[in-house]
Formats: structure tokens, sequence, C-alpha cells
């Protein structure tokens, strides 16, 4: 049996609402030690308390764990039954000797107030003890390492290893969110952003299909399945744009080219977002990075639809996104070349300061060429694959459209 104590982060200042925070990372704990074996998770004075059954599952459970927001941090503890502190002196004995470490302090909580010994004494006294047996100092201020000792009602804990969360809130508390994938480096670092707040995700991606092959919704589906993996069910839209790229390229100015093909992606994605129950769109775009991205265009941009459009990124240079993208492992899969919707048929002269009135003529003008536009979106819409993605990560199956 492996012991955790498990330390959540900004659940603690949620006032009346804490219980509904609890439970959700309460679930989402279960969520990450599925198929790990006989889990039990209950709660201990604001905190958690997890018993694995399966030893050989400690690596797993600490990475998994290490991924689920709401959580501060953990650490694996040993458990004395009583009030016994014999074998809370040959741990930390064991500990000492084990050495590792320069510096030392030793820190004890009474939760049970009515422990014979005070906090201060046994912390003295168990701190003699490690001192006597290693060659560190003590340094109460910045220990390399602290030894723990948490007294409660009908136990003991004791603990060296403290091993960092995810932090932030427990995903599922903020609502669901439909994120814009491309299949880049920023998207799934938005995602990962999204998901620390609290927000579920579903996912939309645009491909430039029949005039492109399959692989960047391949891309798409892995980068989904990395960011929900062992959390809540996703939906994963995979939205055939090629034709209505083809439409405006023949019967729009260049100029205007992108920010087209951005106001029908999003009113499609506002659609399809409303079929998942989402709250909100959500994009990587960072202010300035390219074109569409200017303060003018995203302007005009959320002008397109009525659902609000999240932009995690949109303070962050380059580098800081890149950085989020290799912690999270979505980088690798990013960067594998793929012929993606938002490359195909560029133009080299994209408008920078675009105006609504302007773009609101060119798109009047592209209604009443040919066959409605709108017909095209509609079509479009009906040809979108859903799949759905489980808590492991795996795609299991396309989706039936729900009613």
């Amino acid at each position: 049996m492996k012991s955790y104590l498990i330390h959540y982060s900004e659940i603690g200042l949620k006032g009346r609402n804490r219980s509904m925070f609890e439970e959700q990372l309460l679930r989402n704990i279960y969520r990450a030690a599925k198929g790990l074996g006989q889990v039990t998770v209950r709660r201990l004075f604001g905190r958690f308390r997890m018993d694995i059954e399966l030893d050989e599952h400690a690596t797993t459970i600490e990475q998994r764990l290490g991924r689920v927001f709401g959580v501060a941090y953990f650490a694996p503890i040993e458990v004395t039954k009583g009030f016994d502190l014999e074998p809370v002196r040959a741990k930390l004995l064991e500990w000492a000797k084990a050495g590792g470490f320069e510096s030392f302090a030793v820190r004890v909580r009474r939760v049970n107030k009515n422990f014979p010994a005070k906090s201060m004494d046994l912390a003295r006294d168990l701190g003699t003890l490690v001192g006597a047996n290693c060659d560190a100092r003590v340094d109460l201020k910045n220990p390399e390492r602290t030894f723990n000792v948490v007294i409660l009602n009908k136990e003991i804990f004791t603990y060296h290893r403290r091993i960092e969360g995810g932090c932030g809130l427990p995903v599922g508390v903020s609502g669901k969110v439909a994120l814009l994938l491309s299949g880049g480096i920023d998207s799934p670092a938005a995602g990962e952003l999204l998901l620390k707040r609290g927000c579920a995700l579903h996912f939309i991606h645009f491909h430039s299909a029949p005039f492109t092959d399959r692989r960047s919704q391949e891309k798409a589906a892995d980068l989904a399945s990395l960011l929900i993996q062992h959390r809540a069910e996703a939906h994963l839209y995979l939205v055939p744009l090629g034709e209505l790229q083809r439409r405006i390229v023949a019967d729009a100015p260049s100029a205007y080219r992108v920010m087209l093909y951005r106001r029908y992606m999003l009113r499609i994605a506002e659609r399809l977002a409303r079929k998942s129950k989402c709250l909100a769109l959500a994009t990587g775009d960072a202010l300035g990075q390219v074109a569409s991205q200017t303060l003018d265009n995203i302007t005009v941009l959320d002008s397109t639809i009525h659902m609000p459009i999240l932009r995690p990124l949109i303070a962050f240079d380059k580098q800081d996104i890149i950085a989020i993208a290799r912690r999270i492992g979505s980088f690798e899969i990013s960067i594998e070349p793929d012929a993606d919707c938002c490359s195909y048929l560029m133009p080299k002269d994209p408008v920078t300061k675009a105006r609504r009135r302007d773009i609101e003529e060119v798109e009047k003008k592209l209604s009443a060429a040919g066959s409605p536009i709108e017909e095209l979106v509609e079509q479009i819409i009906a040809n979108t694959e859903r799949r759905t993605i489980g808590p492991d990560g795996v795609v299991v199956s396309p989706a039936a459209e729900p009613e």
C-alpha cells in the first residue's frame, strides 16, 4: 500500500463554494488514478489522503498527480496508527542516515490538539535525533530537506519528499470551452492554460481537405489526446475548410483573405461549440505575432460572433509559448510538418488594420458571387467529422451528432 497526502491550491480560498471545488478535484484525482489498481481518496482537514494498493504503480501515479490541476503539491507518507512515536523516530532515523542533504528542518503539526507534547517541543526533540545521525546543519528558514510530522486524531503522517502539482483550479469547475486547435505550437499551450483555470476543453480543427492530406487532422487528434489525458471525455471536430478557402481565393481581394478565413471559421466554430454546450471559444492568438493578430484585426474578428473568444496567450512572446509546449510535451508533435488550413493559399499582402465595414462589404460581395456562401457553410458543418476522446487520451470513436 502506498499513501499520499495531497494539498490543494486556490480551493482553500473559495469560502462557501469550497465543497464544490473539492468534489471536482476528488473526481479528477480518481480519473488520474484510473487503471492503476485499487485506489481510495478521502478528505482530511482541508486536504486529501490517497491510498493505492499496488506499490509498483508509485511512479505512474506521481506523474499523473503532477498533472492534476488544483493540486498544489503532494507527498508520499508513512502512516503510523495511534500515537506511538517510536515508528516515527525509526523512520526519521532511517532518512537521516541515508543523507543526501546539507541542511534540514523538522516541522510538526498537531491537528489533534489533545496530543500531550507541544509541536515546538516535539520538533526540537525529533530535530535533535536527526542532527545526531547525519552531517547536515539545522536551517529553519531555507532547509534543503524538511521532515514533516502531522498528528491527526488516530494516526501520524511522516514525510520528507514533496512533489509539485499543477496548481490552479480543478478541470471542470469553470465550464466548457471550445479550443480552435490548429496543430501548431500556440493553441495547445493556450489549452494548457485554460485547463489550469478549470476549463473543460473540446476541440475544433480546421483543415484544407480535399486539397491537402490528413496529416494535420492526425496531429490535431494527437494534440487533443495529449491535453485531455486522464481527464474528462472531449469532442474533436474536424472541419473541412478547403472548398470555402477556394471560394474566397477566387472571389475576394487577397489582402482580406486571412481575415475572411478566420471570420468564417469563427462562425462555424460558434455553432459547433454550442453543440457541445461550450460557453466560449479559445484560440492561441498572441498580440502582434502575425497579421491577423493585430489589435485592429482582433477587434474585427471578435465582432463576427456573439460567443466570447478567450486568448490566454495574448501577452506571451514566442519563447514563453515554446517553453509551455516543451513542458507539456506538445512541442515535438506541433513541429511535425503538415499542410494546415492557415498556410494553404496564404496571401502575400494580408491586411493588418482591417475595418469592420470594409470586411462586411467584401462578405456581401462574396455572398452575391455565384451560389450563396451561407449554403457552403451549412454544407461544411454537415460534413464535419466529430470524434470522441476518452479520459485516457485515446480517440475512442467517431461520435454521433448530439441532439
